[in-house]
Order: C-alpha cells, then sequence, then structure tokens
C-alpha cells in the first residue's frame, strides 16, 4: 500500500524511466556520422577527361573498324554485278546513320547526373472566396456564439521529397570510375 498511485496526466519520475533513450542517442549518433562518411565519400570521385589526342586517335581506330567490319576481302577481278551486291551489302552511308543514331543516344544518357539523388517538388494552391468560419463548444458545453476561422483565403501546400537509391548511386559510382 506504499506505493505511489500513478495518473493519466504524471510524468514518470522514476530512475529507471528514461534508461532506453542514451541508448537511442548513441545508435542515432553512429548513423549520422556513417552517413557523413558515405556521403563525403560520394563527392570523391572525378574521372580524368581525356586529352584530345586520344580523342583523335580512338575515332580514327573506331572509324577505320568500321569501314572494314565484315566485309570479305577482294581476291579478284569485280565485275558490275558483284560490284553492285557489294554496295548493298556494306553501304558505308547507312552504316554511318546507324553510328550517329547511337551517338545521339549515348549523349543523352549522361552517367553524371545519374549520382545526383532525385528530387520532386510539388506545389498546390487553394483559394477561397470566403473565409472558412466554424463554431465549437466552450468547456462548460455551450456552442461559442463568435464564429472564428484559422486559415487565410489563400493557402499553398508545398511538398519537396529528396531520395537517393545507395544500389543506382553504386552503379553510377562504379560507371564512373570506369570512364
Amino acid at each position: 500500500m506504499g506505493d505511489k498511485v500513478r495518473h493519466r496526466n504524471m510524468p514518470d519520475t522514476r530512475a529507471d524511466a528514461g534508461a532506453g533513450k542514451p541508448k537511442i542517442a548513441k545508435g542515432l549518433r553512429i548513423a549520422a556520422i556513417t552517413a557523413l562518411g558515405v556521403l563525403t565519400a560520394a563527392c570523391s570521385v572525378s574521372p580524368a577527361p581525356f586529352t584530345p589526342a586520344e580523342l583523335d586517335a580512338f575515332a580514327a581506330e573506331k572509324r577505320q573498324r568500321a569501314i572494314a567490319m565484315d566485309q570479305e576481302p577482294v581476291t579478284g577481278r569485280i565485275d558490275l554485278y558483284e560490284a553492285m551486291a557489294r554496295a548493298l551489302k556494306y553501304n558505308l552511308d547507312h552504316r554511318l546513320e546507324m553510328a550517329e543514331i547511337a551517338l545521339r543516344h549515348a549523349e543523352l544518357d549522361d552517367g553524371e547526373f545519374d549520382m545526383l539523388p532525385d528530387l520532386v517538388a510539388r506545389v498546390d494552391w487553394a483559394d477561397r472566396s470566403n473565409l472558412p468560419f466554424s463554431t465549437s463548444l466552450n468547456p462548460a458545453g455551450v456552442i461559442s456564439a463568435v464564429p472564428t476561422t484559422s486559415e487565410d483565403p489563400g493557402s499553398t501546400y508545398a511538398n519537396l521529397e529528396l531520395s537517393w537509391d545507395i544500389l543506382d548511386f553504386g552503379l553510377s559510382y562504379y560507371r564512373a570510375r570506369q570512364t
């Protein structure tokens, strides 16, 4: 009977009431430090750009391979029909057009932006011609005679979401290190 009775609205003042809080704070601190380390490591990627000489050599080699790709060597004289067949089969203009299309598609896939987090912003607004008035009960249970409002006639709501998938970041990091 010597125990104190705790009421619902009374705070718990026992010595063991906050025993779990230091563990949660320590875990949160470790998670924050880990997240900071990962973000710092993410900023360290800086791929070395190709020099103009390297790009020219790569383009020349690629051009030679594209021209000679899958062509049968000429072993003897070529008559008119064989020349027309070879022209249709090894149409360089068509190959060039296909290479340009592939290059355009590659330019659209810019790998550096894949490393950034996805950002989604949304703004909604509502406008009223009158104020939204309401009445309420006072503590005695009587309806108040004076209506009140808690909103402006125009309201703006904004939502900003930032998401970052660690798997997408890992793949983007790997691709950036390859170039």
